[in-house]
């Protein structure tokens, strides 16, 4: 099974975080592998047309901020369609 812990690249914190996910898994036999997580910076609005998502009004609420959880959902979408094309289990991890 591949195993990927989504990490922002451009964040100290997301990158000692995935090191320590990274560090716990080999302690349990897991090759985790970093991925790069989409960010609001990545224009989400864009990426979600590309993937044929064209209503975005439900990913915000009060308590959340829109672009970000399109961000987050972004980064898992990408992983699932990953687990498609290899066609076996992926173990997804992500530092909250």
């Amino acid at each position: 099974m591949r195993a990927f812990v989504i990490t922002i690249n451009s964040n100290v914190q997301s990158r000692l975080s995935a090191e320590r996910c990274i560090a716990s898994g080999k302690k349990y036999g897991l090759n985790i592998e970093t991925m790069d997580a989409i960010t609001p910076k990545d224009d989400v609005d864009k990426l979600c047309a590309n993937v044929g998502i064209v209503n975005t009004e439900k990913f915000g609420d009060k308590y959340s901020k829109r672009d970000n959880c399109i961000a987050c959902f972004l980064s898992h979408y990408t992983l699932w369609k990953t687990c498609i094309s290899l066609n076996e289990p992926v173990a997804i991890f992500e530092h909250d």
